[in-house]
């Protein structure tokens, strides 16, 4: 997926969760804004990635181990509950639900991901979409309408 999808799927997420728990206007939209930034960063190992342009050399010792490898695994969401676990509830689930987002939207791309890298180089997943392709358009549109129908409600 690229990442104007991956950062759309994770502000829905971020809204939904918000808006859910009945939280204002600004606070679900700081819930969509954190889903959406997270969901960017698992592709901080790729040199063209949005997140790795924003971030510069910091992405550097991500990029060591090639795309779509430690950071599209298991591992760096159970280490992320485990940090965040000093923040507000609603950030860490946001933060995860937006990071988790990412590696379930490109298990459904050609290439899958390595979950268990790097206990095994296996990719999993269910290569329905090409990136890029008009099945992620239709995802993303799906997105975008579900977040303009939200927004909708909550001011109605």
């Amino acid at each position: 997926m690229t990442g104007k999808t991956h950062a759309l799927i994770g502000c829905a997420i971020g809204l939904f969760y918000m808006a859910n728990m009945q939280a204002d206007m600004l606070t679900t939209c700081a819930g969509g804004l954190l889903g959406g930034v997270v969901a960017l960063t698992p592709d901080i190992d790729h040199r063209n990635s949005t997140i790795s342009h924003k971030v510069g050399l910091l992405g550097l010792p991500f990029r060591l181990f090639g795309h779509r490898t430690i950071t599209h695994t298991v591992w760096i969401p159970l280490i992320m509950g485990a940090v965040l676990a000093i923040y507000p509830h609603w950030a860490l689930i946001v933060a995860l639900g937006g990071y988790v987002s990412h590696i379930l939207a490109d298990m459904v791309t050609k290439r899958g991901v390595p979950l268990l890298y790097p206990l095994s180089g296996r990719s999993f997943g269910l290569p329905l979409i090409r990136t890029g392709g008009i099945g992620e358009w239709v995802i993303a549109m799906m997105v975008s309408l579900s977040i303009v129908v939200m927004f909708w409600e909550m001011v109605k």
